[in-house]
This record gives C-alpha cells, sequence and structure tokens, in this order.
C-alpha cells in the first residue's frame, strides 16, 4: 500500500517564494529548470549492476560500450533542510531508490522534494560506505575503496533538476517493522527497499520522554505492538535534536537508510513523526545502585546503564572493573553485528558463545535494559557461554572486565575473572572445570582470532582475512580485481593441549563462493599436525548444497573425529590453493576442538 505525503511547511519553505501575497509587489518570472538528458536505465537496473556483498566498496561508472552515457532519471524523496540528512538526497524512480552523496549542505534548495531530477552518472562513482549504496565520490576505509562524497562541481556538472517540484507524486510506502526486518536478509529485497521513503504506522518511541539527541547522533528505537524495533537515527544537527520524544502511538516517515547490516530510518525533518498523543506513565525511578567497581562492590547494571560508556576495545572507559546482575540470554550476531532486538535471545539452547546478556534481573527480556558481556577465547567463555552451558541461563554472575560500548550497546570486553553463584575464578575461588570445549574460535567479530594467517605463494593477494559484512567470517578469496590469482594460504590455529583430552573431535561450519565443490578436493582443505609436525590433511563430509544460480552457498557444518591426536598438542590449519583458472572463496566460522577432559 502506498500514501502520498505532503511537507507542507518544508515544501512551502522550497519553494522560494513562488507566489506573492502582494498584489502592488512585481512578482518576478518563475524559471523553470529542464534538460536535455534521456534516461536509459532504471535506478533499480543501475543497483543490480552494482550491487556487491562488500560493504565498503566503490567502482567508476565508465561509458557505455557504445560510447554513450548511463542516464537515470527519478524523484526527490528527502530534504536536508532540517540538518537529519547530512549532505545527501535520495532519488525514486518507482523502481528501486538510491542515494546521492555529495560535499554541500542545503542540497535541497537546489534538488527540490518532489522534484525530478536526470543524473549522467557516467564518471560518478557507485558503491557502498558502510553497507549503503552510494552514488557519490571515491573514498577509503580501513585503506580500501569505499564512498564518499561527490565535489559540488561533480554534482553540478552530472545532477539536473527537471522541471518544478510535484509533492503528490512523492510515494511514501507503509510498511511494517517485521517486513522491514525480514527484507534486509534478502539481497533482493536490501536492495529493493535501500534508501526508500517509508511510513511506520501505530508504533511507539522506546525512549519517550528524552530528547532527540543531544550533542551527539542518537539510535532512537521505534517498537510494534509485537515488540519489534527499528532505529530512528536522530543527528545532533537536525533542527529537532533537542524536542522531547512524544509518548504514546503514532507514526514515523522517514528514509529507509543502512549502517553496518542493520537499518536506521532518517526522518525528513520535525513533522516526520504525528499522531502521537500519549502521557509520561507515573513510573517510579528504578534504583541505579552505588557500586564502585571493585571485587568487593561491583557495579550494578543500571550503574553501566547510567554511564552510557563510548569507550571500545583499544580505548574502554575504565579498565578491570567488577560488574554484577543475572545472565539472561546472548546475541546472535552472526549476520547483525549489532545487540538489539533481533538478535537479542533470552533462551536457550544458544548458537554463539562468544557473548552474554547481562541484566539486574533474571527475567528481564528488554536488550537496551541488558549490559552485552563479550567473552573473550579462553577459561572464562568455556565456563560462562550459554551454547555449552545453557543452565548458566538466570543465575547470578560478577565479572571482571573492562567498561566500553560493545556491539552497540553498554557493555564489557575482555573479561578476565569471574564469580558465577559466587564460585569461579575471582579472588581465591579455584579456576573452573574445562568442560566440552576444549578450544573454540568464532570469526563473526572482525577478527581471526587466535588464528594466523600466512601466503606461500600469491601475486597481489594478501591471503585470508576477517570479512565483517554479511556473513561475517574468516575469508579466503584469491579473485582480485576481475583475476584469479593463483594462491595457496594458510590460517593456522595456536597449539591446542589435548594432553587430557578423550574422544576429541572438530567441529565448524564452512561455505563456498563461485566454485561449489560436492566433496573432498585439494582446492580447501582442514589439517592438522602435532606440534611442529607434518601436516595430515583431514576429510570433510558435509559440503553446502550446490547452488544452481548465485554465487554464495549457506554454510554446513561438519564433525571430524580427531581422536587419534588424543594426549597430544596439536595445530590446526585451514589450507586454500587457487590454480589461477576459476574463482574460489571459501569461509570458515564457529570452529571448535571438543572432546572429554580428564
Amino acid at each position: 500500500m502506498k500514501n502520498k505525503l505532503l511537507y507542507l511547511a518544508t515544501a512551502a519553505m522550497a519553494c522560494f517564494g513562488l507566489w506573492s501575497c502582494d498584489d502592488d509587489i512585481e512578482t518576478p518570472p518563475v524559471v523553470i529548470p529542464s534538460t536535455d538528458l534521456v534516461a536509459n536505465t532504471t535506478i533499480a537496473d543501475l543497483k543490480a549492476e552494482y550491487w556487491s556483498s562488500d560493504r565498503n566498496s566503490a567502482a567508476l561508472v565508465p561509458s557505455r560500450s557504445d560510447g554513450s552515457h548511463t542516464i537515470i532519471r527519478g524523484r526527490v524523496i528527502s530534504m536536508d533542510a532540517s540538518g537529519n540528512i547530512y549532505k545527501a538526497f535520495c532519488l525514486d524512480d518507482g523502481s528501486a531508490a538510491i542515494t546521492v552523496s555529495a560535499d554541500t549542505t542545503k542540497l535541497y534548495k537546489q534538488y527540490q522534494f518532489g522534484q525530478e531530477v536526470l543524473i549522467d552518472v557516467t564518471g560518478l562513482y557507485i558503491g557502498f560506505y558502510n553497507g549503503l549504496m552510494q552514488l557519490g565520490g571515491l573514498g577509503e576505509y580501513n585503506g580500501a575503496p569505499s564512498m564518499t562524497f561527490m565535489s559540488t562541481t561533480a554534482m553540478k556538472q552530472h545532477a539536473f533538476p527537471n522541471g518544478l517540484p510535484d509533492y503528490a507524486k512523492v510515494d511514501t510506502a507503509t510498511v511494517t517493522i517485521a517486513e522491514m526486518a525480514a527484507a534486509k536478509r534478502d539481497a533482493a529485497e536490501l536492495r529493493k527497499w535501500q534508501s526508500r521513503l517509508v511510513r511506520f504506522d501505530d508504533v511507539e518511541f522506546i525512549d519517550a520522554g528524552k530528547q532527540f539527541s543531544v550533542g551527539t547522533n542518537t539510535d532512537r528505537y521505534i517498537k510494534d505492538a509485537s515488540g519489534n524495533r527499528i532505529n530512528v537515527r536522530c543527528s545532533y544537527r537536525a533542527s529537532f535534536c533537542d524536542a522531547t520524544i512524544p509518548y504514546g502511538k503514532g507514526s514515523v516517515v522517514g528514509i529507509l537508510s543502512t549502517y553496518g547490516t542493520d537499518w536506521q530510518v532518517l526522518m525528513l525533518d520535525q513533522y516526520s513523526y504525528f499522531g502521537f498523543d500519549g502521557t509520561a506513565p507515573d513510573v517510579p525511578d528504578e534504583p541505579v545502585g552505588n557500586g564502585d567497581g571493585t571485587e568487593a562492590n561491583p557495579y550494578t547494571v543500571g550503574q553501566i546503564i547510567a554511564m552510557n560508556p563510548q569507550g571500545n576495545k583499544d580505548n574502554p572507559d575504565e579498565k578491570d572493573k567488577w560488574v554484577s546482575g543475572y545472565i539472561v540470554g546472548w546475541a546472535d550476531m552472526t549476520s547483525i553485528f549489532y545487540i538489539n532486538n533481533e538478535t537479542a535471545k533470552f533462551e536457550t539452547p544458544a548458537t554463539v558463545a562468544t557473548n552474554l546478556l547481562l541484566a539486574a534481573t533474571p527475567d528481564e527480556k528488554e536488550y537496551d535494559k541488558c549490559l552485552g558481556i563479550q567473552l573473550p577465547a579462553g577459561d572464562v567463555r568455556k565456563a560462562l557461554n550459554l551454547v555449552e552451558n545453557p543452565g548458566n541461563l538466570g543465575k547470578k554472575l560478577e565479572i571482571k572486565g573492562n567498561i566500553c560500548k560493545y556491539s552497540g550497546v553498554p557493555g564489557m570486553r575482555d573479561a578476565s575473572a569471574y564469580k558465577l553463584d559466587g564460585q569461579g575464578t575471582g579472588g581465591d575461588t579455584p579456576n573452573p572445570p574445562a568442560g566440552d570445549a576444549i578450544f573454540s574460535e568464532t570469526f563473526v567479530n572482525g577478527n581471526l582470532g587466535q588464528f594466523v594467517a600466512s601466503v606461500e605463494t600469491s601475486g597481489s593477494w594478501t591471503g585470508w582475512y576477517a570479512k565483517t559484512n554479511f556473513p561475517p567470517c574468516a575469508i579466503a578469496n584469491s579473485y582480485i580485481d576481475g583475476t584469479n590469482e593463483a594462491a595457496t594460504a594458510w590460517l593456522i590455529s595456536p597449539v591446542i593441549d589435548l594432553s587430557n583430552a578423550t574422544g576429541a573431535t572438530i567441529t565448524l561450519e564452512h561455505g563456498f563462493g563461485f566454485y561449489f565443490p560436492t566433496q573432498q578436493d585439494s582446492f580447501c582443505t582442514v589439517n592438522i599436525r602435532e606440534e611442529g609436525g607434518e601436516w595430515n590433511a583431514l576429510t570433510l563430509t558435509v559440503f553446502p548444497p550446490k547452488k544452481e544460480s548465485g554465487n554464495w552457498t549457506d554454510f554446513a557444518a561438519n564433525t571430524i573425529d580427531i581422536s587419534a591426536y588424543d594426549g597430544k598438542k596439536v595445530e590446526v590449519g585451514f589450507k586454500y590453493v587457487n590454480d589461477g583458472n576459476q574463482s574460489i572463496a571459501w569461509e570458515i566460522k564457529n570452529f571448535a576442538i571438543k572432546g572429554s577432559v580428564k
């Protein structure tokens, strides 16, 4: 269903006084902009041609084979007048929408809401900046090509208004939060909905009563009657940033943008939220607590949430502090690398061992009232994670680590000690039992963890790396700039001690791109050796279903018997080989060695 949405106040401002209320003042003639450009492709087709699974990329749009240029046309469906949308506008032609970024402000004066615009995209860059596809200029992110703003000159040379604004032709799609949550998990749907103007009805703001933004860009979530949530991103530059978020239920309208792997709705102005008529409930303040972060007097969950830490792994807000609360769940960040309503899980069995959710009470079910606790590889993870220890759900936990933001929420990283129902590694208590997992590593956290990458032979390719966009994992892929490079590369574990193990097994999940083997071959092998010894290839028996179309498979789980190495110290290596004759991408995640410990 589509609604016609008119922003009368801002639209009137955008018209620049085309009409006068004073008959005695001579009105200058209206200049109607026009262009001779003729569109020869749709926005949907343009996006499909350059769409990628890479979170950051940039490609220069060349001339066509006959020397002609690629030209799109669409209607402006956004405004940067309020400051909530910055140096960009969105163009929609009915087939899809795209964000156009330029290094200039007040774009709404030249490219007006509801106005048709034609863009000669030849000579511009198209690609992604942290998951959002856009037209713009060439930038860089972590040393790799990425999108940024095109220059003001380039914008004027490539983007041409055509005719006067017609607000009635701006289509706003009425959608639900649940529909958009499903859409972002499918590449075609993501491509279809990204940068569209959408409307959510019968929703409420979670942070009602607070200001939209105070001094920094702020995530303000809305939710529906079923508890589904979506982020409404509010800029500190917005003219309405210090307005009070309303109570009750109403409607929210905005551009459906992307940051990382999650949606963020960008409201156009102060008229983008309406119909909210609720009054503030009379709710007593919850006690925050008065801990000081020591083992004897830990911080409470409420204190850390009130602290709103902004630090990261390298620069935490506070180091080596204790926090007390209850284990209430975990976050499934295998495809969305943020803790939010979709990724937060408050039940077992769990499938991710690298984190916990900690709350003030054992029955909490709201993720924004929880701390995100990262569990580093080692004894702390073995003893606390809910994959191997589902009985930990609901238990009281005191844990020591570095206070910082973790995956978008207040939390802790690099936990080094704990007390679970009073027992653990804190104070004089003994170390925990090793448990079922002797060693585990996930590659969904943006790094290779304890594994080390090395390249035996290659051209320009640098070997295995951690892929952070969907799906996050460790990946080897020597298809570089349109060329298959011959390469041999390893990803090797640290030495793993099986001295006290019996019945050891390897479990792992793997997937492929471009090339889809259905049985073990010599291109992608799992290998094992005693410490310092010779490598021996193991046999993978489970492969993802062969793809009839598309470039990537799903992940398939394997369990490999390595009991022949019980009582020894071993290393495990993933060997990637490309002979240069075909495209091969191999992805690994959620590796573990399990067994009984004497």
